[in-house]
């Protein structure tokens, strides 16, 4: 007679189920994992990352130099300067 094993009617309840819920529960975890380790070695779509770097809310900093420029906020002479040090960084 074999103690702790059962090959009856219960074996949905047994080592089976619950060995396949936490398999499944680990090939998420996995899956995760390589989609995470993806993401941040290509260095994703972050700001400072590559040459088009969009703030407050999709905004180009050109354009919201632009639009500071139009308002009167700034002089010529800031904006040109502020405009050389964004185009080229």
């Amino acid at each position: 007679m074999m103690y702790g094993y059962s090959y009856g009617g219960d074996w949905l309840w047994g080592h089976t189920f619950f060995g396949g819920f936490f398999m499944i529960i680990v090939w998420v975890a996995v899956i995760f994992f390589v989609v995470w380790v993806v993401r941040e070695l290509s260095g994703g779509n972050r700001s400072g990352h590559g040459s088009d770097s969009r703030t407050n809310g999709g905004k180009a900093a050109l354009d919201i130099l632009k639009e500071r420029y139009a308002k009167g906020e700034l002089t010529k002479e800031q904006f040109e300067a502020m405009k050389k040090e964004i185009t080229h960084s």
